[in-house]
C-alpha cells in the first residue's frame, strides 16, 4: 500500500513538472543536466532548455523566460541521411523570432540536414549598457560633410543614435568613423579614440563618446583666363609701277660736200622717229636748224671769195 502511494505521489510530481514546463513554453526542461554528453544542456551551459524531436530543417527561437536572455543556440543534426563531420552547430546570441537552420559538412562538402533537437542556453539579463556618439565640428566650413561611426567593426551608426553594447561588457572594442561630403579642398583631424573599454555595470548605463573634428580648407587658386583675339590682316592692293625709260635721240652728223660752181641743193633733214619726250624732240629740231644755218653761211662766204 505504501509503495502504491509513493508511486502515485511520484507520478503526480512528474505531471506537475511537465505541466509547468508546458505553461512556460519551455518543455522539455533540462537545466544543468550532464548525462548524454553534447546532447544535454549541461554540456553547453549551466542553465538552459532542450527541445527534442524538432525534426525540421529550421528552428525558430522562442521568447526566453522573464528576466533572462538566450546566450547560445545549439542545433543537433538528425541521424537520417549522410554522416556529418560535426553534428552540433552553434549560434551565439540568437535572435528571438528568427528561424535558424543547421549548417555543416560531410567529408568537407556542405550539406543540409533536418534538426534532431535544439538547446538554448539562458542567462540573467544584465543591466543594459548603451553607447551614443556626439560629433563637434570646428575650423573651416565643412560644407555638407556628415559622419558615421562603427563599433567593433559593425555599423554604420549615425551621430546621436543609441546602440546596445551590453554583450560587450568587460571588452575593449575598436571605434572608427567615416566622413563623407567634405569639400575636396578640405581635410580634417579627429580626436575619436581608437578603442573603448566597455565596463561591467550593475545598473543601466549610457556611455557617451564625444569626438571633435577640426576642418582645414586650402583656398582655391584663382584661374586666369587669357583670351587671344586674332585681328584679320588687311590686304592692301599692290600697285606695280613700271619705270619709263627715255632713250635719247641720236643726232647723226650731216656731212655736206660742195663743189665750187656747183649749185648746192637744199638739204632736206630727215626726221628720225620720236622715242623720247617732247623736250628732246624740240632740241633735235633746233640742232638740225642750227646745222643748216651754218652750212648756208659757209656757202655764202665761199661764193663771195670766188667772186
Amino acid at each position: 500500500m505504501l509503495v502504491r502511494n509513493l508511486r502515485r505521489l511520484s507520478g503526480r510530481a512528474v505531471s506537475i513538472m511537465i505541466l509547468t514546463a508546458l505553461v512556460l513554453g519551455l518543455a522539455p526542461l533540462a537545466a544543468g543536466a550532464t548525462g548524454g554528453g553534447s546532447n544535454e544542456v549541461g554540456y553547453w551551459c549551466e542553465a538552459g532548455v532542450k527541445f527534442d524531436h524538432v525534426d525540421a530543417p529550421t528552428f525558430t527561437v522562442p521568447e526566453p523566460p522573464e528576466g533572462y536572455r538566450w546566450s547560445l543556440l545549439v542545433l543537433k543534426a538528425g541521424s537520417t541521411g549522410c554522416s556529418v563531420d560535426e553534428e552540433s552547430f552553434q549560434i551565439p546570441d540568437p535572435v528571438v523570432g528568427r528561424a535558424y537552420s543547421w549548417e555543416g559538412t560531410s567529408d568537407g562538402v556542405p550539406v543540409t540536414k533536418d534538426i534532431s533537437h535544439a538547446i538554448l542556453c539562458k542567462e540573467p539579463i544584465p543591466p543594459e549598457v548603451t553607447l551614443q556618439f556626439t560629433k563637434i565640428w570646428i575650423g573651416d566650413d565643412r560644407g555638407d560633410a556628415t559622419v558615421e561611426f562603427f563599433v567593433n567593426g559593425r555599423g554604420p551608426i549615425a551621430e546621436g543614435q543609441v546602440v546596445v553594447v551590453t554583450h560587450l561588457q568587460g571588452q575593449t572594442i575598436p571605434l572608427e568613423e567615416k566622413v563623407t561630403g567634405l569639400p575636396e579642398s578640405c581635410s580634417y583631424e579627429s580626436d575619436l579614440p581608437e578603442t573603448l573599454a566597455i565596463p561591467e555595470v550593475e545598473e543601466d548605463t549610457l556611455i557617451t563618446v564625444t569626438a571633435t573634428n577640426e576642418v582645414t580648407c586650402v583656398p582655391e587658386k584663382e584661374t586666369t583666363t587669357t583670351t587671344t583675339t586674332t585681328v584679320p590682316t588687311e590686304v592692301l592692293p599692290i600697285v606695280v609701277t613700271t619705270p619709263t625709260t627715255t632713250v635719247p635721240t641720236e643726232v647723226l652728223p650731216i656731212v655736206v660736200t660742195t663743189t665750187v660752181g656747183t649749185e648746192v641743193s637744199p638739204v632736206v633733214a630727215e626726221t628720225l622717229p620720236f622715242t623720247g619726250s617732247n623736250d628732246l624732240g624740240w632740241l633735235a629740231l633746233a640742232g638740225v636748224a642750227l646745222t643748216l644755218g651754218t652750212i648756208l653761211v659757209v656757202g655764202s662766204r665761199r661764193e663771195d671769195i670766188e667772186a
